[in-house]
């Protein structure tokens, strides 16, 4: 009989299989712009994990959370190859220029943490505010950057271990396999020990994780005041200025530091994804998101300084840099303190870092655009057991053949793209409500922030032409001026939101994109093999599982879906990769929030919010590309004026439509079209092999949302069916079946 039945279960399969993938075009059009409204996040999709998250922590955990995910990652991993290799003494310019990028897109990231209290942070922001694939494709670049950057800082982790035992080669401490390329033949089993270990305690409890890291966090506060001091005092002024001068490789040299050290702000977004754990989320998000990025850039700046001052820029050893100047001060005692100190701070920067992780695949498992099993939360613990487990075991492999180098090189891209989205998102979210004006406005304000950032960017990037720079600039200034004036503000927290809408946004989206210009263009290339990868899975699983989750409201366990990323990578490889991702996030994100902002479709047309966002992009654009070429000072002047002009005319003519109750940013869209430019001129800074990753990864990612995503939450929204999670294994188990089935 089963011989019988064989063929006939894969005729059905297949022919399912090409029902589903001939359905492709329509369930794309159906679930790309599909959006869900925060009621709905809040509520329906959250239940789809089980168990809710159990709310313990307060904001003095959150501000630990946050200054104890980012002083491990940043100091110890990139200040002293950007110091040597980019920016010299003027590494800690480098670090305020990332900082004040970092400052803007927490903002960003606060109001809506506030508007919409869910573990998904930058993942469902960009749902609700542009639809299914573009929260998608930030997910899936949000957790690129998380997986490769705990793998680097868990191996930067065995490093200093080493030097705190008094040893001088790392490599001491690991295995070395013959078979393997160079950069993938030092096997890491301390830093996979401490993965794991990691992941276990994140299993049991968030609280008392939490606690853990507030203990280990004041210790390395005091550690980083003793460096900090102990730098200053044995170091040198005259290594601030000779050799080659504060900035031997002159302003590009700094800013291209800048978007490498910004992978040094990865963390305060983790803190977002905390929302669903926090007892009150209204009071504690503001103090810990804004607070831990102001107190992480001033000890980063003064961390910074102390290193310089002890050794010569072109003398500062690429690994492990503050033990080893020590160690070549005759500090020998120090060095090992600086190891020790290096070490706890890194457990805590990893222990932050793996807590956002998994919330973020939690979500994403819960919109059915990977397995639902990632969605589970545990009922006794109240953690997201299964995507801690999963991640932990990506990361470990990760960590366990990859050089630091290689790794350091993907990061950056993708989270300046994230934040670049958010920074839209928020614009477009206060100024657009659709019921009552059309979002056209400050889509066009967004499209014109970007246009004008990303030519600013480029101006700056080729030649540095100052006609480009300055019309460019000038047209980021008119436009979000001209933004904030003339489109009204529709949407305002009660409790909290961004002050001086959209300036700080603008100004975010602008920072992005220019740093994400600065970055390599290997960085781009693996970028874009990241996105085609990640599109081609939404294409041929999350659209089609989203269709049909949100259709028929199946709870189904599809599995633990087996990946590798990135495992044949160096790290400063990985950083150059991170930045491009990460810049048009924020650039997207402060787009958003304009249209937000100014387009309520029932009461007005977006035309106008949507002419402004795209003249203000090609503003942008042009003035990056007239820096970046030869920084003609006609183009600059052009476009920085026609940047200026436009956002004071849209300021003044469009009015603001949403604004929230509570917090909102001011002097709207001023500091979003700023944004929008900063981030399109930092993207065109950029190298030529980031953009390449970049669009690899974006067509990787198109087409599995096509191929996929699409239906699955096509078939979702569809038939809106709620089956009880607690049905019997057996029929669970059919639908189980059938479900994989159609989703194939």
């Amino acid at each position: 009989m089963a011989s019988l039945n064989q063929p006939s279960h894969r005729s059905i399969f297949f022919s399912t299989c090409l029902h589903s993938l001939s359905q492709t075009p329509h369930r794309l059009r159906k679930r790309v712009l599909a959006t869900w409204t925060p009621d709905q996040e809040l509520n329906k999709v959250r239940l789809r994990s089980g168990a809710d998250m159990k709310r313990k922590l307060t904001w003095y955990d959150l501000m630990a959370l946050g200054v104890g995910g980012m002083l491990g990652v940043g100091v110890f991993v990139t200040t002293g190859p950007v110091a040597r290799n980019n920016s010299g003494p003027a590494v800690f310019i480098s670090y305020i220029i990332a900082g004040i990028s970092a400052l803007l897109s927490s903002l960003c990231y606060t109001e809506f943490a506030i508007e919409i209290p869910v573990a998904g942070g930058a993942f469902s922001y960009l749902r609700v505010t542009f639809g299914e694939f573009v929260g998608y494709f930030a997910g899936a670049n949000i957790l690129m950057e998380y997986v490769l950057s705990n793998a680097a800082v868990a191996r930067s982790f065995t490093e200093y271990l080493c030097c705190a035992f008094g040893g001088n080669d790392p490599n001491s401490w690991r295995v070395e396999v013959d078979g393997l390329g160079e950069g993938y033949n030092m096997l890491d089993f301390p830093a996979v020990a401490l993965i794991f270990l990691l992941t276990l305690c994140l299993c049991h409890s968030t609280k008392e994780s939490s606690t853990m890291n507030l203990i280990m966090t004041v210790f390395h506060v005091i550690f980083f005041g003793f460096i900090i001091i102990s730098g200053f005092y044995n170091g040198s002024s005259k290594n601030l200025v000779k050799p080659g001068g504060l900035a031997p490789y002159g302003v590009k040299g700094v800013l291209d530091g800048a978007a490498i050290v910004y992978f040094s702000y990865i963390g305060y977004d983790s803190i977002s994804t905390m929302a669903e754990e926090i007892k009150n989320p209204s009071k504690s998000l503001p103090v810990g998101i804004v607070g831990s990025v102001l107190i992480v850039s001033a000890l980063y700046c003064f961390m910074a300084l102390s290193l310089c001052a002890m050794v010569p820029y072109n003398e500062i050893s690429k690994r492990a840099s503050f033990s080893i100047a020590f160690q070549n001060m005759g500090w020998k005692w120090a060095s090992n303190v600086v190891g020790a100190g290096a070490s706890l701070g890194i457990v805590a920067s990893l222990l932050v870092a793996m807590l956002g992780q998994a919330r973020y695949l939690c979500v994403i498992g819960r919109a059915r655009l990977v397995p639902s099993w990632f969605a589970k939360v545990h009922p006794s613990t109240g953690t997201p057991l299964n995507a801690t487990l999963f991640l932990g075991v990506c990361q470990a492999s990760i960590a366990l053949f990859t050089e630091l180098e290689i790794v350091i090189q993907m990061i950056s891209i993708g989270t300046l793209l994230v934040f670049y989205l958010v920074a839209n998102a928020l614009i477009y979210r206060r100024y657009v409500i659709t019921s009552n004006n059309p979002p056209f406005q400050t889509l066009l304000f967004l499209s014109l922030l970007s246009c004008s950032s990303i030519g600013f960017s480029l101006s700056w990037k080729l030649k540095q032409q100052w006609w480009g720079l300055t019309l460019f600039g000038a047209s980021i200034v008119i436009i979000t001026a001209f933004f904030h004036y003339t489109v009204p503000c529709l949407r305002k927290s009660s409790d909290w939101s961004v002050p001086f809408m959209p300036w700080p946004a603008a100004i975010s989206i602008f920072l992005n994109v220019f740093l994400m210009t600065t970055l390599k263009k290997l960085s781009y290339l693996r970028f874009g093999i990241w996105a085609c990868i990640t599109t081609l899975f939404y294409v041929l699983y999350g659209v089609h599982s989203t269709y049909k989750a949100e259709e028929m409201e199946l709870v189904v366990d599809d599995g633990v879906c087996q990946a590798s990323i990135a495992l044949f990578t160096e790290l400063e490889i990985v950083i150059q990769m991170i930045s491009i991702g990460t810049l048009l996030v924020f650039y997207l994100v402060a787009n958003a929030l304009i249209y937000r902002r100014y387009v309520i479709t029932s009461n007005n047309p977006p035309f106008q919010t949507l002419l402004f966002l795209s003249l203000l992009s090609c503003s942008s654009i042009g003035f990056s590309l007239s820096w970046k070429l030869k920084q003609q000072w006609w183009g600059l002047t052009l476009f920085g004026a026609s940047i200026v002009i436009i956002t004071a005319f849209f300021h003044y003519t469009v009015p603001c439509l949403r604004k929230s109750s509570d917090w909102s940013v001011p002097f709207m869209p001023w500091p979003a079209a700023i944004s929008i430019f900063l981030n399109v001129f930092l993207m065109t800074t950029l190298k030529k092999l980031s953009y390449l990753r970049f669009g690899i990864w974006a067509c990787i990612t198109t087409l599995f949302y096509v191929l996929y995503g699409v239906h699955s939450t096509y078939k979702a929204e569809e038939m809106e069916l709620v089956v009880d999670d607690g049905v019997n294994i057996n029929s669970s188990t059919q639908q189980a079946n059938k479900l994989d089935i159609q989703v194939l």
